[in-house]
């Protein structure tokens, strides 16, 4: 795993990029509004200032590779 200190979430929504989920299959997966997908990828886009695509490999993220740890 990377030294990041994200929260579980994070993670998830990080993986769910890698995966190639739309922010409204995030949603679902994750049992929350597409709204708080849209904040939780625009503040870890702002955080590490990358765009979406490159969050997942910016953080190290392959494919399915978080998701079934959380």
């Amino acid at each position: 795993m990377t030294l990041y200190n994200l929260e579980p979430q994070e993670w998830r929504v990080v993986s769910f990029l890698a995966d190639g989920f739309t922010q409204r299959e995030m949603a679902e997966e994750m049992g929350i509004s597409r709204e708080s997908v849209r904040t939780y990828i625009r503040r870890l886009c702002e955080e590490f200032d990358v765009p979406s695509a490159m969050l997942p490999e910016t953080l190290g993220v392959r494919p399915s590779e978080i998701r079934e740890e959380l």
